[in-house]
């Protein structure tokens, strides 16, 4: 996200900007060959003192074209083992399915949002998706090849295109692969007929990217959601029975007591199983940053001082985001009556 900053101040040779599959063997050909790098797109690096820019790279037509991850040499439980946590997976969910640490892989079967939160960098532009066979096979790989049980789809927008979710989940129901599944969702499109077949073909937890309870503060993020969205949502979430978890943001540009009131009110509205509540951080490259810099709260050189990625505390102090988000945070423990949790969690 910050190339030319990389570039000019750490021990690198090179950075690849963007989609960096292809960019990276056609950069180690060209060292080994001694060829010449500037030829090949999306290349930032320095070369007698002068930054250089290479041509933009065009994205990958085709998804279903790019190789499934390899895994053969690489121990899953080192990256996976311990990370079940409430936040993942609830503990009334861990339960249920004798969850406790089990070993996953990851799969992403698209790139790109059609979202324009003002938080998020959009790395991939348009969105581009694997058909649903290419999907299943890398996932029939997975299973039987790593005897992985679990898989988190880790898409941007896994539901985007209903049509295609649902053709994912026939193919795992029809070919009788025995998974269990997670992953975050838009909120909008959820039919019931698609929540009951990614229930059937192995889904036990979804996340749902609500931000805030605010109509004012979800239009202003330009997510393409309203209230009345987000409530069919978890309404055909509890009805199928899939737990599902209301991911907060405390402390968007505009955020106020009364906002705050009105996502504490819209949480009681859409009950979900969890809630899990971040305070706003400023990511390089996002509207909010850009925000944050024009008012003189942050300038680029603080990534060259620290590895903390920034609060944005602009218009509130971090300690009133931190009480706004608490407060929040214990609204879910209320609702599923799990009050000595609560003492756990505020001690």
């Amino acid at each position: 996200m910050l190339d030319e900053q990389v570039a000019r101040n750490y021990s690198v040779d090179y950075v690849i900007r963007g989609e960096g599959e292809d960019a990276m063997l056609e950069l180690l050909k060209a060292l080994k060959e001694n060829q010449d790098v500037s030829r090949i797109a999306g290349l930032t690096y320095v070369k007698d003192g002068q930054l250089i820019n290479t041509r933009e790279k065009e994205p990958f037509p085709t998804l279903d074209d790019l190789p499934f991850t390899d895994f053969t040499d690489v121990n899953l439980n080192d990256y996976t083992e311990g990370l079940w946590s409430d936040a993942i997976i609830p503990e009334k969910l861990q339960k249920e399915y004798n969850i406790q640490y089990v070993k996953f892989a990851p799969v992403i079967t698209s790139r790109g949002c059609p979202a324009k939160c003002p938080f998020c960098f959009k790395k991939f532009g348009n969105i581009r998706m694997r058909s649903a066979e290419n999907v299943v096979n890398e996932i029939k790989q997975i299973y039987n090849k790593h005897h992985i049980r679990h898989i988190r789809f880790c898409d941007d927008t896994l539901n985007i295109n209903e049509k295609r979710l649902q053709e994912i989940c026939k193919l795992i129901i029809k070919e009788n692969i025995n998974i269990t599944w997670d992953t975050s969702i838009r909120a909008y499109p959820l039919s019931m007929d698609t929540a009951q077949l990614m229930k059937e073909s192995g889904c036990i937890k979804l996340s749902v990217g609500v931000e805030t309870g605010s109509a004012k503060m979800m239009k202003s993020i330009k997510k393409g959601l309203t209230p009345e969205k987000v409530i069919n949502a978890f309404e055909v979430c509890h009805k199928v029975g899939i737990p599902v978890s209301a991911n907060i943001i405390v402390g968007l540009p505009g955020e106020t007591k009364e906002t705050i009131k009105e996502t504490y009110q819209f949480l009681r509205t859409i009950n979900p199983d969890y809630t899990l509540v971040s305070i706003l951080m400023l990511y390089p490259k996002t509207e909010v940053y850009y925000h944050a810099k024009e008012v003189g709260f942050i300038n680029d050189s603080y990534f060259l001082e620290s590895e903390v990625v920034p609060v944005y505390c602009y218009e509130h102090t971090y300690e009133k985001l931190l009480d706004y988000s608490r407060k929040v945070f214990i609204l879910n423990f209320v609702q599923q009556k799990n009050y000595k949790k609560i003492s756990v969690s505020s001690g």
